[in-house]
């Protein structure tokens, strides 16, 4: 089977390697080629734990890899300068779960397994820094705050 892999460097030099198609199944490495590896031994691990248990091994969807370069906003512009987008807080999706992370932060501030308990995590951090919450759906596209609001007011009557 053939499974995409997505490395990332992280800021304290090692490599983290997420596999997309198999949630959840991530490794690392000190270098590039360790990270490979790992993720080669977890892919193999994860297979083989889902055939043990029955359980049907997923396959990649097509696919397709982007690059996008993006140009910096200068500050001090209107709606979208730099300095409006530290003061954003975002909920998105990452490898079946959810994070929230500051607008310029490279690493998450937390993972939640709901977007619910990450919109009301972004919530209690926008509160102290000023912010606004800005929520992201699964396709990563942005959906407006009312939506947030309006998933807090569902768990909340849920609870009762």
């Amino acid at each position: 089977m053939r499974y995409t892999v997505i490395l990332e460097h992280e800021p304290d030099g090692m490599f983290v390697a997420h596999v997309p198609a198999l949630r959840g199944c991530v490794s690392q490495g000190r270098t590039r080629g360790e990270a490979l590896r790992n993720a080669e031994e977890a892919v193999a691990l994860y297979v083989e734990t889902l055939l043990d248990h029955g359980q049907p091994v997923p396959t990649e969807a097509a696919c397709e890899a982007v690059e996008l370069m993006v140009a910096p906003v200068a500050s001090g512009h209107a709606p979208g300068s730099t300095s409006e987008a530290r003061r954003q807080v975002h909920v998105l999706p990452r490898n079946g779960s959810w994070v929230v992370r500051k607008g310029g932060a490279e690493r998450a501030s937390s993972v939640h397994t709901t977007q619910r308990g990450a919109i009301g995590a972004a919530r209690e951090l926008a509160k102290s820094g000023g912010s606004e919450v800005v929520v992201h759906h699964r396709s990563a596209a942005i959906q407006n705050d009312s939506r947030a609001s309006k998933a807090l007011r569902t768990e909340k009557h849920a609870r009762r």
